[in-house]
């Protein structure tokens, strides 16, 4: 938040707005993961608790038809939208002041977030596996491992393509 804060005209202009604002998003978006969790469970009542976005997806998708497919595609879409805009919003604004603090003749804050910004968005189409694969920690150690054994590039390929 100090990188943004520090950008209003009065020390304390931001305060007011992260005191209302923060509490309530963060309320909404456990209110929603509640409410979803609880219509999944008696909609796919096979299914475990589907706290995952990706694994009610899954179900969706298991358990639909074509309409079914479609919605998957625009909510996976969604969600790499999401994952777009919060590593830009996040990383941007920092790394074009750490950049611009590295080289300062040549890069200011607006160019070197337009350059972190390009480096985000490379970053997450180069590596796509990690938007599918999960780290476990087991006996202390970080293992990667796949959200599904049924989950793979190659498996979700047939469904986009009619």
């Amino acid at each position: 938040m100090s990188d943004y804060s520090r950008f209003a005209v009065k020390p304390g202009d931001q305060v007011l707005s992260q005191l209302i604002i923060v509490p309530i998003f963060g309320t909404v978006t456990c209110f929603i993961g509640i409410v979803c969790t609880s219509v999944a469970k008696q909609t796919f009542p096979d299914h475990a608790l589907l706290w995952q976005p990706y694994a009610l997806l899954q179900a969706v998708q298991e358990n639909g038809g074509s309409g079914a497919r479609a919605a998957v595609f625009f909510a996976s879409l969604a969600f790499l939208c999401s994952q777009l805009g919060i590593n830009i919003a996040c990383n941007a604004v920092s790394g074009g002041i750490d950049l611009a603090s590295l080289f300062p003749k040549y890069i200011n804050i607006r160019r070197g977030a337009f350059i972190v910004s390009l480096l985000c968005i490379t970053a997450t189409c180069l590596t796509p596996r990690q938007l599918l694969w999960r780290c476990q920690c087991a006996h202390g150690l970080l293992l990667a491992v796949p959200l599904s054994s049924s989950l793979s590039w190659e498996a979700m390929l047939p469904s986009w393509v009619p």
